[in-house]
């Protein structure tokens, strides 16, 4: 953990800062995962899901934006580009979801007007995508968020801040 963080900037970074960063990073990967879901369940011939799932992209192109200007505004990690390693895997597991979706989803018009989606697997979105995507936001936690809680919380901690008082006097 102290590998990625820069121990001097937990000092002067702000509560406000950390529940940014904090859900910042929680949108980016819950966006990347139901763009992904969206993807894979019902392809690109259904508009209103395709519509969701350039949100959800969209969505998580913004937040990956702002949490790099976050990151490196409070100078939190020590190279402020390894937040882009640390989100690229849920990026990359959505371009595995649009490949998926586009060789193997298929939708099929029935006669009485409605749509039939074929092709649709569970194996890719529910044990492989989710699981990795998981891993990956229980990753970054321990990586780098988990010491900005631990700071925050170790600030106002009554306790902490009387035995800081009673160890100056």
């Amino acid at each position: 953990m102290k590998t990625f963080i820069k121990q001097e900037s937990l000092l002067s970074i702000k509560k406000s800062a950390v529940a940014g960063i904090y859900l910042l990073t929680l949108l980016v990967f819950s966006s990347g995962l139901c763009a992904g879901f969206f993807i894979s369940f019902f392809g690109f011939v259904i508009d209103v899901f395709k519509v969701a799932f350039l949100f959800c992209c969209g969505l998580m192109v913004v937040c990956t934006v702002l949490l790099f200007l976050l990151i490196k505004k409070n100078r939190v990690l020590k190279n402020d580009y390894l937040v882009f390693v640390f989100i690229a895997p849920i990026y990359l597991l959505v371009a595995i979801a649009v490949i998926n979706a586009h060789f193997n989803v298929e939708v099929i018009d029935l006669p009485n007007g409605g749509i039939r989606v074929i092709g649709v697997s569970l194996l890719y979105p529910v044990f492989i995508m989710l699981p990795l995507g998981i891993g990956n936001g229980l990753f970054c936690f321990y990586a780098y968020l988990k010491a900005l809680v631990c700071e925050v919380l170790r600030r106002n901690n009554p306790k902490t801040k009387e035995e800081n008082s009673i160890g100056m006097s």
